[in-house]
């Protein structure tokens, strides 16, 4: 994985160290297995760690992250899978949250917009009175 070179060194050593933590026996990778490892060595580890504790946990309704960790360990592709589907979750997530700011703060504008008119109007025809 070439782009490795081109990564913050630190936040690669963040994700070794978050993998090590979650007991991944990185010496003993088999050959298969080695370039999924390093494909999620380019991941920052707070995806790491949403996909195990909650993309993950959800998608299997798993009983624990230890649970999803376990079967991470022995099939790190579901891992990487994992990894991927939670940023896409998280992007979907904040871009209907934007969405949803923009409509708020649409409607809020709306409802003074209709105010003003509704007191020009009363105002106009308590002066016709």
């Amino acid at each position: 994985v070439p782009q490795l070179l081109r990564l913050d060194t630190n936040m690669v050593l963040n994700t070794t160290q978050l993998l090590l933590s979650y007991g991944f026996d990185l010496s003993s990778i088999s050959s298969s297995s080695s370039k999924t490892f390093l494909s999620i060595l380019t991941y920052p580890p707070d995806s790491i760690q949403y996909a195990i504790e909650s993309f993950l946990k959800n998608m299997m309704a798993a009983p624990s992250a230890s649970f999803v960790l376990a079967v991470c360990k022995t099939n790190p592709e579901l891992l990487l899978s994992g990894i991927q589907g939670g940023i896409q979750e998280l992007t979907v997530k904040n871009a209907l949250g934007k969405a949803s700011d923009a409509m708020y703060s649409a409607n809020q504008k709306v409802a003074v917009d209709s105010a003003n008119v509704l007191k020009e109007i009363r105002a106009k025809n308590t002066k016709n009175m």
